[in-house]
């Protein structure tokens, strides 16, 4: 059986992202979401104090009074649309807010506005897909913010995958249960990421993708990347092992294999924690963020 086939034009827009080729570079761009949202009456609301708005630190849900006619709930639920597709520079921005949905105070709502304004300065800001020689490859980066959560003492995991030098899956989320430790902290983020990872390998092959080396995991925790590859058990890991298990299993198998970075170069650092401006601006580019890609 032969079927007929015909080349069509560059796509300009896959589920409302911009797509704009140039000199070998793909780029994506939530910027017809954003013109959408800007219409709608939460974002017409909230611009009224976009040039109001200071930063203020996020005090716990239990201080200050309620907000009862913000909408402060339509606002974080716009903006982590943008944080899960082309925004990767928003999703810890995103996740943080998204804690205090029930009961959000003035200090929450001054944040939320604080973030429209950056993600306003930097609407045209997206995701650089561009070609390259080498072989594609997946690398990850993993790193946990240990006990930042001063309600709860859990900590903020993160990671981010790339193939090639492009970035592909990443993810900033609280976890689910309070690490004793660094190194506990830096193994579950390890753990998830991990799994995530090899979902993408498996993807990959039904598009005839062929992995020529392991995916190599980087992490800034000496703790961590010794207990994965150490056959010994420790004491304070013991409730860990079964996910310990997992990852020697995986690193045994030469499906993973893992690297020490120093903090200064720890990519996921920017989805686990707030960080300085010029550190920010630096682990955005390393993203493969680019401001004007939309251009």
């Amino acid at each position: 059986m032969t079927l007929k086939s015909r080349t069509l034009d560059p796509s300009a827009d896959i589920l409302a992202m911009l797509s704009r080729g140039i000199l070998g570079k793909s780029s994506l761009v939530r910027l017809t979401f954003l013109k959408r949202c800007s219409k709608g009456s939460t974002w017409n609301n909230a611009r009224l104090l976009l040039l109001q708005c200071r930063w203020t630190p996020l005090r716990s849900a239990q201080e200050g009074e309620p907000l009862t006619n913000m909408p402060y709930r339509s606002v974080i639920g716009s903006v982590m649309y943008l944080a899960t597709s082309t925004r990767p520079d928003i999703a810890f921005a995103v996740g943080m807010l998204s804690r205090f949905l029930e009961k959000p105070t003035e200090s929450h709502w001054n944040a939320a506005m604080y973030l429209l304004r950056y993600i306003k300065g930097t609407q045209h800001a997206g995701l650089v897909y561009k070609q390259t020689k080498d072989p594609f490859v997946l690398t990850g980066w993993a790193d946990s913010d240990w006990g930042t959560d001063k309600e709860t003492g859990k900590s903020v995991g993160g990671y981010a995958i790339f193939l090639g030098e492009c970035l592909v899956s990443w993810k900033s989320k609280r976890q689910s249960t309070v690490a004793t430790s660094s190194t506990a902290a830096e193994l579950e983020a390890l753990y998830v990421g991990a799994n995530e990872g090899l979902w993408i390998e498996e993807f990959l092959r039904e598009l005839n993708w062929t992995k020529t080396v392991p995916m190599k995991w980087y992490q800034d925790n000496n703790g961590s990347i010794q207990t994965v590859q150490s056959e010994k058990n420790l004491e304070k890991t013991k409730h860990l092992l079964i996910k310990i298990h997992y990852l020697r299993e995986l690193l045994g198998q030469q499906k993973i294999t893992l690297e020490r970075k120093d903090t200064s170069d720890m990519v996921a650092d920017l989805l686990t924690k707030a960080l300085g401006k010029g550190v920010f601006e630096q682990l955005r580019a390393t993203l493969g963020m680019a401001l004007g890609a939309a251009a």
